[in-house]
């Protein structure tokens, strides 16, 4: 079962985190993320599968307690974000083979904007931090 998180925790993060693993970089960081966050489980999956849960709810319900605090996700905000606001650059990029290493760049550069207004599944209908976001990208794309 071990194995079978980590594979889905990593795909998880290529998915929704790819600035995480950029962050990890070297593989053994990434093996030692990986092992330590299913770890964090303890014996969650043995417990589940004791009591008799399919094989599937239990990796359903492991993948809900790692990803928990890994969501909502920034960098699957900041593509939407893009695609909605900035769509002939989004696709630019996109069409490049460098959406993933620009939004990487840009959730660098938003951060302090995320920070501030702490980011959060309701953060999408905030005037605001759009407002803020969309200066901070519109500066980011005009330095370069």
């Amino acid at each position: 079962m071990e194995g079978i998180l980590i594979e889905k925790l990593h795909g998880y993060l290529v998915q929704n985190h790819p600035d995480l693993l950029v962050t990890l970089s070297s593989e053994s960081k990434i093996t030692n993320y990986l092992h330590q966050r299913v770890e964090s489980l303890e014996n969650l999956p043995s417990i589940l599968l004791a009591e008799g849960k399919p094989t599937h709810v239990v990796e359903e319900i492991c993948m809900e307690a790692l990803t928990r605090d890994l969501r909502p996700s920034k960098f699957i905000f900041l593509c939407s974000f893009l695609q909605e606001h900035f769509e002939a650059t989004y696709y630019e990029w996109l069409d490049g083979g460098f959406l993933t290493y620009e939004v990487i760049n840009l959730l660098e550069i938003c951060k302090p904007v995320f920070d501030h207004f702490g980011f959060n599944e309701g953060s999408e209908g905030d005037r605001p931090f759009c407002y803020c976001l969309m200066g901070s990208i519109q500066e980011y794309m005009n330095s370069n």
